[in-house]
């Protein structure tokens, strides 16, 4: 296996559990449950950085525990700093605040965590070895698989990464306009189509995550059409086509075509130009949306936010029903905890 490959792997692994390392460890201290990371999905990138550079060290760098000891400990501290300040500096967010620990500094960082990143990371050093031994066997018996799968994760982190930063700086650029102006702007150019008897019928059907597939595509639309307006680009065209990329009526995960995902926009644009005159920007959102699927990249920019949000919400669609279960769950847990 490829250095390339063990690095994309070791990111997204770390990225997923390290999420959920912060979403327990913060569950059980702050009695309470919340998302521990900067993005909408289960990812936290900081700890795929970390586990790809404690692998980058360990085969470019000796076997003395000493060096690698200073080595982790200024990289681990220079991860959380830059990570910390490019957030709070450009989002005005703190993930973490060391400000109550001794020697921190501006609460990016601090010698406790530092020490506890840095003995992280050469615990992972010790294990990497009979891990890549088995990952390469893994490797050699399903090599397509194993790469498919985990490169399309690494690609939901970009797209949910790019999301959540668009939506950042689109409510700092648009703070002086309220919530409710933007609502009765959309809805001046959503309502002739969730008003059509077609479009409507769409609530009879179950989509993502215990939404039903009208909510999907209004949380679409809307979502899209704040990204569209931060750009200046067509507001008209990006709803109207946002609302009906999914206009196909049956329950995907039962029944259907096969190759869902491949087929169904075009269907959606079918029956989309049945009931309205739809612009070429228009079908090209509505036949685009599920790209790399279709193959053909998308030919607007307003395609490629209405791809982008579509992938983002169906994300967090999912992520936001595993919460509610797991909280139902947690309950409990927690509650020994007081």
């Amino acid at each position: 296996m490829n250095t390339l490959n063990i690095t994309i792997i070791l990111f997204v692994i770390a990225t997923i559990s390290g999420w959920f390392l912060e979403f327990f460890f913060r569950a059980i201290s702050n009695k309470k449950l919340m998302n521990p990371g900067f993005l909408n999905g289960p990812f936290l990138p900081i700890y795929g950085f970390g586990a790809s550079l404690v692998f980058l060290v360990k085969i470019n760098f000796s076997d003395n525990l000493v060096s690698k000891i200073a080595i982790y400990f200024i990289a681990m501290t220079m991860l959380e700093l830059i990570t910390g300040f490019f957030v709070h500096y450009f989002f005005k967010i703190r993930l973490w605040d060391y400000s109550e620990n001794s020697f921190n500094l501006n609460g990016y960082i601090c010698p406790k965590y530092s020490i506890t990143f840095t003995v992280l990371a050469i615990i992972l050093d010790a294990i990497l070895s009979p891990v890549l031994y088995y990952m390469n066997l893994i490797y050699d018996v399903t090599i397509v698989f194993s790469l498919v799968i985990f490169y399309a994760i690494l690609v939901v982190v970009i797209v949910d990464f790019i999301i959540s930063c668009a939506m950042k700086f689109y409510k700092m650029r648009n703070r002086l306009e309220t919530e409710e102006q933007l609502r009765e702007q959309f809805l001046l150019l959503a309502e002739p189509i969730l008003n059509h008897p077609d479009v409507a019928k769409l609530s009879e059907y179950n989509h993502h995550g215990g939404k039903t597939r009208l909510d999907h595509v209004k949380d679409v639309a809307w979502l899209s059409f704040k990204v569209a307006k931060y750009f200046s680009l067509n507001l008209e065209e990006t709803v109207r086509a946002a609302i009906l990329h999914d206009l196909f009526y049956y329950d995907w995960l039962r029944e259907g075509p096969r190759l869902h995902g491949f087929r169904h926009p075009k269907i959606a644009k079918d029956n989309a130009v049945k009931i309205f005159e739809l612009s070429e920007r228009e079908k090209d959102i509505i036949l685009k949306h599920m790209f790399p699927l279709t193959i053909i990249p998308p030919k607007y920019s307003e395609s490629w936010i209405v791809c982008f949000v579509d992938t983002y919400c169906s994300i967090r669609e999912y992520v936001l029903s595993f919460m509610i279960r797991l909280n139902n769950k947690g309950k409990s847990l927690i509650d020994k905890f007081r």
